[in-house]
């Protein structure tokens, strides 16, 4: 049997978990932001209902700043 166009995608957007795809993204855009515009902090707004992107955060060298809201903010 053949899986509706959609099912197909969430499957294979579930096989890429896990796989450093969401972290050399960062980095990427990290290292642009770093080569635009050298002097301005940069802050990562994670959702709190998404537990994958706070260690992503982590691992690229960011600290949790908790303000109170629905949301996490890292610096």
């Amino acid at each position: 049997m053949r899986k509706a166009h959609g099912a197909d995608k969430e499957a294979d957007r579930h096989g890429s978990w896990g796989a450093g795809l969401a972290r050399e993204a960062a980095k990427a855009l990290l290292r642009a932001a770093a080569d635009e515009l050298p002097d301005q902090p940069v802050l990562v707004v994670t959702l709190t209902a998404n537990e994958s992107s706070p260690e992503v955060a982590t691992r690229l060298g960011f600290h949790r700043a908790d303000v109170g809201r629905e949301a996490d903010s890292w610096s």
